[in-house]
């Protein structure tokens, strides 16, 4: 069969199959890269804050270096950072709207210790997290636990982080 010469003067087609396989993985990337950018402006803020809490508790209490910053919201908001001063010693910091409050940690109820009293006091007890926090002007333990006769009702404590004794309960009927 011979070609007319209309048949052979034809151009490819400018839209191939592989020009749509490029545009898909061009937009999934783009899609991916947009993504992962959201995710890190969500947090950013977060983080920036965490940085300069732990710069302020590093300045201000004399640790020479952070393990790790944790941000309290209850009635006020209280970033409490442990680390460690020059001599290696480790200091629990809360940096509270009116100034530092900086303890030794080996002066404080742990909280491991803190979970052993709470599993001593009720061993059915299911404990959902223990963060340290700021209450009624002094450092607690801030325990989230589920409570309730089918264990579906959720309460927290709020335990003296000095001696371990129970400041106050909140059920929370809605969880």
């Amino acid at each position: 069969m011979n070609l007319s010469r209309r048949d052979l003067r034809r151009k490819a087609p400018v839209v191939t199959w592989k020009f749509w396989v490029w545009l898909a993985a061009v937009l999934a990337l783009s899609m991916v890269a947009l993504v992962v950018w959201l995710v890190r402006q969500s947090g950013s803020d977060h983080a920036m804050e965490e940085r300069e809490a732990v710069r302020r508790a590093m300045r201000e209490a004399g640790l020479a270096g952070a393990e790790w910053a944790f941000l309290h919201v209850w009635d006020d908001r209280v970033w409490v950072v442990l680390g460690t001063d020059g001599e290696g010693v480790r200091w629990m910091v809360w940096e509270t709207p009116d100034g530092y409050v900086r303890e030794r940690e080996s002066d404080l109820v742990s909280q491991a210790e803190l979970r052993a009293m709470i599993r001593d006091e009720d061993p059915e007890r299911k404990i959902l997290r223990i963060v340290p926090g700021w209450f009624q002007n002094e450092p607690v333990w801030e325990v989230r636990y589920l409570t309730g006769p089918d264990g579906e009702r959720q309460a927290i404590d709020f335990y003296s982080a000095r001696d371990g004794t129970k400041l106050k309960t909140y059920d929370l009927p809605g969880l």
